[in-house]
């Protein structure tokens, strides 16, 4: 689009909360899940090109040009997307939480954490975590809160939400790996037991 036609489309077709809510989501399952159901082009990095993505999903309720995605991006209050510019060609992928059955080899960064983090999980799974540590399940990751706030309400999506302290400073002395993503979420391939205790 040049730059007139991108004014006036920002200017009439704003987009909705409720829009940019609805397309994180889309985006989201698309880019960390299921890109195959679009037959989109995802490097081992998860990036994938945004003009692929839109003319592969052209419909009423799908992202419908760069602009709309880039609002999106910009928008998103959970900070789960990352765009970049390549060869004149834009490039997005969700930051982390990537279906490991994907095989990316995702590169983060590796500070040292704090020395305790915070995981929520449902009620009724707690048995089975102190038994078994966490483990990523689906996912490429375990993710880990900075805080208890956070925990409880990534938990609460599953059922009754409830949170065990990570000793995450431990875990990387005893030479475990603890890895920060783009959007500044703790990551572990896995949390062995003897890391975890209840509040």
């Amino acid at each position: 689009m040049n730059p007139l036609t991108t004014h006036l489309w920002l200017q009439y077709f704003m987009i909705s909360k409720r829009r940019v809510e609805s397309l994180g989501r889309f985006l989201t399952a698309l880019l960390r899940h299921t890109p195959e159901a679009a037959n989109l082009d995802m490097d081992k990095q998860g990036w994938v090109s945004v003009s692929q993505l839109v003319n592969n999903t052209q419909n009423n309720d799908k992202p419908t040009c760069l602009e709309e995605i880039k609002e999106v991006v910009e928008r998103d209050d959970k900070d789960r997307f990352g765009l970049k510019v390549e060869n004149d060609e834009t490039y997005i992928r969700c930051k982390q939480g990537h279906n490991g059955r994907l095989g990316l080899e995702l590169k983060f960064d590796t500070p040292a954490p704090p020395e305790t983090l915070f995981h929520g999980y449902p009620s009724h799974i707690e048995a089975e975590i102190l038994e078994k540590g966490l483990v990523a399940m689906d996912r490429s990751h375990v993710h880990l809160s900075k805080d208890i706030e956070t925990a409880l309400s990534v938990a609460k999506r599953h059922g009754e939400p409830m949170y065990m302290v990570v000793h995450s400073g431990r875990m990387v002395r005893d030479g475990l790996s603890l890895y920060l993503s783009d959007n500044n979420v703790w990551l572990a391939d896995s949390v062995p037991p003897e890391y975890l205790a209840r509040p």
